[in-house]
């Protein structure tokens, strides 16, 4: 038993932005697709959807683009007949799905967490269109600002590189610990356009970090029977803690277990002197396996 397949041109086309500067591209054979809801149906042959498209950007959320057959990229992309079209298609997608701004940000501080007040803080900005820096005479506006939930200031910068699109500010001080990430922002103004990009650092007080001396459990093993329960001690550094949550994974030992790794959220309880223990009672509905 055997099958032969011949490819096929589809021309039926329903984005001028997917498309553009495309009349064709090539089909062999691959599944079509039910569109609903906020999908759309892009190209089509004999009335059947062979490329779908949905568009959230506008609403904050992804993009995303399905092509019922994968031929024309791989092995047909440099078809003599549609080496031009496939081209064309890949570059439309590509600027799709990874739109590319005008103006690049980089933000660097080194860390992602901090017991140290002072961070170290340098922006790159870079012209992507000429491939240059972007130096002080080219925007309207930089401003930096770092701010969470109860917290809002302007970072100044040095402008003493700025010809080479480098802006410093090696010696910020955090306001305060806080529970809270700071996100430290950059909107750059170019013209009527402000292109914006944040990263996230947490500054932490160190001495309110509990040390974990040591951790052990009662048992080496526990069923999931109703009773049975395995003690488990925290030595930390210090008595005055008072009740603190530790994290348990159980995962299943087997491929084959058909129950899921679960998470667990247990709470430790002042036992004595500088131990802290939890009495772990397993659920029917935990998989069987090991413990973290």
């Amino acid at each position: 038993i055997g099958a032969s397949v011949s490819s096929q041109s589809v021309q039926d086309f329903n984005d001028p932005i997917i498309f553009n500067d495309v009349s064709k591209f090539l089909w062999l054979y691959g599944n079509s697709f039910t569109v609903s809801n906020n999908g759309e149906s892009i190209a089509s042959i004999d009335g059947k959807t062979v490329a779908a498209i949905y568009d959230g950007s506008s609403y904050g959320k992804g993009q995303f683009l399905a092509f019922g057959d994968l031929h024309w990229i791989f092995d047909e992309y440099k078809s003599s007949s549609y080496s031009q079209d496939h081209i064309n298609l890949l570059k439309n997608i590509l600027d799709f799905l990874l739109p590319l701004n005008d103006a690049s940000i980089s933000i660097n501080i080194g860390v992602e967490y901090t017991s140290n007040p002072q961070i170290d803080l340098s922006i790159y900005l870079k012209n992507q269109t000429t491939e240059s820096p972007i130096t002080s005479t080219d925007y309207v506006s930089l401003k930096t600002i770092i701010e969470n939930e109860s917290y809002t200031k302007s970072i100044g910068l040095n402008m003493t590189y700025n010809s080479s699109g480098i802006y410093l500010n090696n010696t910020y001080n955090l306001p305060a610990p806080n529970y809270n990430p700071y996100s430290v922002i950059v909107n750059l103004t170019i013209g009527s356009i402000t292109y914006s990009r944040s990263t996230e650092i947490l500054y932490f007080d160190n001495s309110k970090v509990p040390i974990i001396s040591s951790l052990s459990a009662s048992n080496t093993s526990i069923t999931r029977a109703i009773s049975e329960s395995n003690t488990l001690n925290a030595e930390l550094d210090k008595s005055t803690y008072g009740n603190f949550s530790g994290f348990l994974s159980i995962y299943s030992y087997s491929f084959f277990n058909s129950k899921k790794s679960v998470n667990k959220t247990l709470t430790f309880n002042h036992s004595a002197s500088n131990n802290y223990k939890n009495n772990f009672y397993p659920e029917t509905s935990d998989p069987s396996g090991y413990a973290i």
